[in-house]
């Protein structure tokens, strides 16, 4: 669950 905070340091880049 990366996308659920905006990916923010995780992996993908903040996809709104």
């Amino acid at each position: 669950k990366v996308m659920e905070e905006g990916g923010r340091g995780r992996g993908p880049p903040p996809r709104e």
